[in-house]
């Protein structure tokens, strides 16, 4: 019995080290971390973007958000100036100062909006191939760049309507392949042009790299092409409207994809997979983050571009917001980081009794009220501690359903419509992101209910830190009582050896 349980541990470790191994490699795979650091270059025009959704609705009230403005706010103490609508919504009365105010300062915003999450895509291809191009340490990433852009243009066959969040996926296809290919035909030294030493250096390298250019764009073509002769050249509307590579690849898995995370059912099961795992991974060490992040980045931002456009007047969105869109979680789930971190901190500095860990709060503490939980995680530390694996892996999820019953299920909060920084603290980046009240609730709300989980469990710590302690009181005592007793015992064969020599 005994050695099939060390069987059993030593299969059980093998396999479980075969894992770890493996998610570290995925971490650390070339494709999966250039979509990886192309996304994260992508945030701060995301953040923008996002800057002026605030703008349109908290500050100048459109989109039948008047009532909850600052403009709005100031036009209720001036006589027509709010009506109400077929909707019974509060909204600027036509013909007013207040409507003119708001009009000129959403077109101004709008084209913030507009002008970055229309060409989303193309962002994207330029981020992800010059982030792939430094992991390959190609010489001139802007120029693989270019390629990439190119070959996406190739892909989606110039048609504006992928060049927004609904080309994410050709965008990745384009920017990845194209960079493989061409560093492929790079290699090939027959491929590159020499010019005359008299030739300027930046004409000499631009014509060096003709022939990989080139041929990678005739790749593309090549790929292209199939998908052009199968479904004609285009309609009156005009060819960029020609069901080419890109709109199948758009139509017959990005579409459905998105359509099915916009699903009420099925966005909460991808949510509950992402936050678990995210935290589960995390536990043992692994950037959780890291690894999921790449495949869920895209769909997280097409379901950012569909929240806002369905208060979009005239965009034809219908349905109800989603609670996968990106900065959802960032406001309502990742308080102080991966596993709540922050409740600890609130927890720990009220209930814990353990001199170490709230020294080690007082110096991370400061920094979870930003997002960021290193020094607590590897301080703590919180990875690999069984006291603490049960409430910081499963609060991700359970706030998760909450904000998934209050966005999609009841409709107490409205969808995030602003991409947060990820160092928003609690409450603020619930009303940012959402620009209403209620996200400020559901922030407070969620906050709460962590510091509830982690509470028994910092108390547990407690008493076992306190058994621990009285246990090795107990050891210490045996040990000097023996150590006294030895040298009693000791003494007095001393004694009695002294006296057998006297005599």
């Amino acid at each position: 019995m005994k050695q099939n349980n060390q069987n059993f541990k030593s299969t059980f470790q093998n396999g479980w080290n075969v894992f770890l191994n493996s998610m570290g490699k995925i971490a650390e795979q070339k494709h999966m971390s250039s979509l990886r650091d192309g996304f994260a270059l992508l945030v701060p025009l995301i953040i923008a973007a996002s800057f002026g959704v605030i703008c349109m609705t908290f500050v100048f009230g459109w989109w039948d958000t008047a009532s909850t403005s600052i403009l709005g706010w100031i036009s209720w103490g001036i006589p027509g100036q709010m009506i109400k609508n077929s909707s019974n919504i509060w909204v600027f009365a036509p013909n007013s100062v207040a409507l003119q105010i708001s009009t000129i300062g959403t077109f101004i915003f709008y084209t913030i909006w507009k002008g970055i999450f229309s060409f989303l895509s193309i962002f994207a291809t330029l981020t992800i191939a010059y982030s792939f191009s430094r992991i390959k340490q190609v010489k001139d990433p802007f120029l693989t760049s270019l390629v990439a852009l190119g070959s996406f243009m190739i892909l989606s066959y110039g048609s504006n309507s992928l060049f927004g969040a609904d080309g994410m996926l050709i965008s990745i296809i384009a920017s990845l392949l194209s960079v493989e290919l061409f560093t492929l035909f790079e290699k090939n030294k027959k491929l590159e042009i020499k010019m005359p030493a008299g030739v300027p250096p930046a004409v000499s390298r631009s014509f060096s790299k003709l022939f990989p250019t080139v041929f990678t764009l005739l790749c593309m073509v090549g790929l292209q092409a199939p998908f052009i002769l199968a479904w004609g050249i285009g309609t009156a509307n005009g060819v960029g409207d020609a069901f080419g590579f890109g709109h199948a690849i758009s139509s017959a898995i990005q579409a459905p994809f998105i359509e099915l995370a916009s699903d009420t059912t099925s966005s909460l099961t991808i949510g509950l997979v992402y936050t678990f795992f995210v935290a589960f991974l995390w536990f043992f060490g692994i950037h959780g983050t890291n690894i999921l992040l790449a495949v869920f980045s895209p769909l997280s931002i097409a379901l950012l571009e569909r929240n806002q456009q369905l208060l979009e007047p005239g965009s034809g969105i219908t349905g109800n917001p989603s609670a996968m869109a990106d900065g959802t979680l960032d406001a309502f789930v990742f308080f102080g980081g991966v596993g709540a971190t922050l409740a600890f901190v609130l927890v720990g500095l009220i209930v814990s009794k353990r001199k170490e860990t709230r020294e080690i709060i007082k110096f991370g503490g400061p920094s979870a009220l930003f997002n960021i939980n290193e020094p607590l995680i590897f301080g703590v530390p919180l990875i690999l501690n069984v006291t603490y694996a049960i409430p910081f892996i499963i609060i991700q999820p359970i706030l998760y359903v909450i904000t998934w019953l209050a966005i999609e299920q009841f409709g107490w909060v409205p969808g995030v419509i602003v991409k947060i920084p990820f160092t928003s603290p609690v409450g603020i980046g619930g009303f940012l992101a959402t620009t209403s009240p209620t996200g400020i609730v559901l922030s407070l709300l969620n906050f709460s209910i962590a510091c509830l989980i982690y509470t028994p469990f910092v108390i547990f710590a407690n008493n076992k830190a306190k058994r621990n302690n009285e246990e090795l009181v107990k050891i210490e005592y045996k040990a000097a009582w023996n150590k006294f007793t030895h040298k009693k015992s000791n003494l007095k064969e001393n004694n009695a050896e002294a006296k057998d020599g006297k005599k």
